[in-house]
């Protein structure tokens, strides 16, 4: 599929027997592709038309990414849908998602990234190194190819993407999302904070008028929604069948009833 310049590496799931009746198109986390989400999206295409997508520099999405290019590609993918659409994302997709100015059905934010403010310690010291360094000269001296392998970044600088989304500020636009937010996220920060866990899900709620708050679904998981910490990928992969199943059905349940 192509958006912008060059083609942007997508992934069109859907129902095999019927026709959906609306699209979600999902967002993934930063330094992650859509493969390591098909645990959460094979299961939705069993209802939903699915399209998935890696950013730039990520999969085979060529060029660099930047948040703000990423809203703008995507507020593209939605104009060119037909029928009704919403929005989901995990962490990073959640930022892009819910800056998305486009009108759409709904949007589902999975351990939403909201801004700097939302943040463990240690992402707040690396993004304030990058501050003091140039993000380049550090990236010289990286070896990457662990992370290269692992989640397939193609531009081998993946410090860079990830400081850059550490500066941005997402918008929470629209008036409908349904959000999950688990008290045990080491990369936001509500592992160590319980004041953390409690401003997160109000900022959400005061932002959406009509909004669903489904957080008692992850509680006690990690930011990938595994049961162990360091657990990162493939995401659900260490969520108990069961429990993954009334993820699914959450999101599911939400947007048909936006239909």
């Amino acid at each position: 599929m192509r958006i912008g310049d060059q083609p942007l590496d997508t992934i069109i799931l859907e129902p095999k027997n019927r026709a959906p009746k609306y699209t979600i198109i999902w967002s993934n986390g930063i330094c992650t592709t859509y493969k390591d989400y098909m645990l959460l999206l094979g299961p939705l295409s069993e209802e939903a038309r699915i399209i998935a997508y890696n950013y730039r520099s990520h999969g085979g999405s060529k060029e660099r990414f930047s948040p703000r290019g990423a809203v703008k590609e995507l507020e593209g993918l939605v104009e060119d849908q037909d029928g009704p659409v919403f929005l989901g994302g995990h962490c990073t997709g959640a930022a892009i998602s819910s800056s998305v100015k486009s009108d759409v059905q709904g949007r589902v934010l999975v351990c939403p990234y909201l801004g700097s403010d939302y943040l463990s310690t240690l992402p707040k010291a690396i993004m304030r190194l990058g501050r003091l360094l140039p993000i380049c000269y550090m990236d010289r001296f990286i070896d990457y190819t662990g992370l290269v392998k692992c989640f397939g970044v193609e531009n081998r600088k993946p410090i860079q993407d990830v400081i850059s989304l550490w500066r941005f500020q997402p918008s929470l636009t629209g008036s409908s999302a349904m959000w999950m937010v688990s008290p045990n996220d080491e990369i936001i920060g509500t592992l160590y904070s319980k004041d953390l866990y409690m401003r997160l899900r109000q900022q959400l709620k005061s932002s959406y008028q009509n909004g669903v708050d489904k957080s008692r679904l992850v509680k006690g998981l990690t930011h990938s929604l595994n049961r162990f910490p360091g657990h990162l990928l493939p995401f659900l992969a260490a969520c108990h069948p069961k429990r993954r199943q009334k993820i699914v059905d959450a999101i599911l349940e939400y947007c048909e009833s936006r239909v």
